[in-house]
């Protein structure tokens, strides 16, 4: 079950099991993050704190989660919504401490030089835009880039790196990006199946042109439960180049999996690998993330939550989050 800081229950629960490991974890729900605590008796909420804007990334690698706001599209951040009015915090980052949200404080970027016209092709751009990201060696990174620009969309081709954790925090190099927690290896049940297979190709056109670009086959997930067999996803308007990842089972009983994919509008650069999960043979309506903790602890979330620990429930609760961060744990 899911207990508030006093201990009062908040939601229906669910048996508890043992050994189940103590561990923290925060989520994010708009500007809202709470630090959530995993026990033998479900989840308990030990604080909840509010941040000036929208939390887009949140990670835990130090004593305290470390939070970015505001950031727009992940792989385009000079790009926000022009009509959306401005807070002033727009990419800023901080700490979610025991005391409350603080700030930290920005960085004084150098200067870099301008690309020459063979690295840019004649169209780089000054810019002024942050990430945040996690390295293989947890490194927690800033990286500044200053000039952008070239054909398809273009790309940063700028780069200055901060490490803001571990400590001392210094200029850097570029690390690489990764690290995080393993997902646990959950059995198929024995009811559902569910596989990548190529799909169908789409009638071809008598009047495309013969020299015309033709992607390669494209694949499509199959579920089957008894005789339903549900192919997903179906093809969209534009036919948009799909890359679609093995199943990853989440859960036994009930049957949870999730599949990761990426996508391309044919401009700029694919989408960051994102993941659907799926209730049975159907696209979740409640869960729409997971991330992986210590121990085989795996957090399921989007309007709603679930922890579960090596398939089994831990605990769940009616409101979700849009990022999960678990604490460093030997």
């Amino acid at each position: 079950m899911l207990v508030g800081c006093g201990g009062a229950p908040l939601a229906p629960g669910i048996a508890p099991h043992d050994a189940v490991p103590s561990v923290r974890f925060a989520i994010a729900n708009g500007k809202t993050v709470r630090i959530i605590r995993t026990t033998d008796v479900g989840l308990v909420i030990e604080r909840a704190v509010e941040a000036p804007d929208t939390v887009g990334r949140i990670f835990w690698l130090g004593p305290d989660p470390t939070v970015w706001l505001d950031v727009g599209d992940l792989r385009w951040p000079n790009m926000r919504n022009p009509d959306a009015e401005p807070t002033g915090h727009e990419g800023e980052m901080g700490v979610i401490a025991a005391t409350g949200y603080a700030k930290l404080p920005p960085i004084a970027w150098p200067a870099t030089p301008k690309p020459t016209e063979d690295e840019s092709y004649g169209m780089a751009s000054e810019v002024s835009w942050d990430q945040l990201y996690s390295t293989v060696d947890d490194q927690l990174i800033e990286r500044h880039c200053s000039w952008f620009g070239g054909p398809d969309g273009g790309w940063c081709m700028r780069w200055t790196y901060y490490r803001r954790f571990p400590l001392p925090a210094a200029f850097t190099t570029e690390g690489k990006e990764g690290g995080g927690w393993q997902l646990p290896a959950i059995a198929r049940p024995a009811t559902i199946r569910a596989a990548i297979v190529d799909r169908a190709p789409a009638e071809a056109d008598p009047e495309a042109d013969a020299d015309a670009y033709h992607p390669e086959p494209k694949k499509t997930l199959r579920c089957t439960i008894g005789a339903r067999v549900v192919d997903w996803p179906e093809p969209d308007e534009y036919d948009t180049p799909v890359t679609i990842g093995d199943p990853i089972w989440l859960s036994t009983d009930p049957p949870v999996f999730a599949s990761e994919q990426n996508t391309w509008s044919g401009v700029g650069p694919a989408s960051d690998p994102d993941p659907t999960v799926f209730e049975g043979c159907d696209p979740s309506k409640r869960y729409k993330r997971v991330a992986g903790g210590p121990h085989g602890l795996v957090a399921i979330f989007g309007a709603q939550l679930s922890v579960r620990w090596h398939g089994k429930d831990v605990g769940t609760s009616p409101v979700g989050g849009t990022r999960v961060a678990f604490e460093p744990s030997p």
